[in-house]
């Protein structure tokens, strides 16, 4: 769970694409329900729910497609409330 809080996440996906063997399993808040829960609990309401040092947001959708693009083919998608958690397998494995 960094990669919200990364100013090029893109460019982290790439990096982790090279330093990885095969497989990568990766965890981001789901949004808009990270930032609903947060206000249902009156927590950064001024921020509209958004957590402090969370520079990105992701649906679902969106995640897998940022990790399809840079990475690779996603295998398997888990939604536990309120987190979207990836496992994909790199290009070219």
């Amino acid at each position: 769970e960094v990669l919200e809080h990364l100013d090029y996440p893109k460019l982290a996906l790439q990096e982790l694409k090279r330093v990885s063997s095969k497989f990568l399993i990766l965890g981001v808040p789901r949004e808009p329900i990270w930032r609903i829960l947060n206000m249902c609990r009156f927590k950064y309401i001024k921020d509209f729910g958004n957590t402090p040092g969370h520079l990105n947001h992701w649906s679902k959708h969106s995640i897998i497609r940022l990790i399809e693009q840079e990475y690779g083919k996603v295998i398997a998608v888990e939604s536990p409330l309120p987190w979207t958690i990836v496992l994909a397998k790199k290009h070219g494995s």
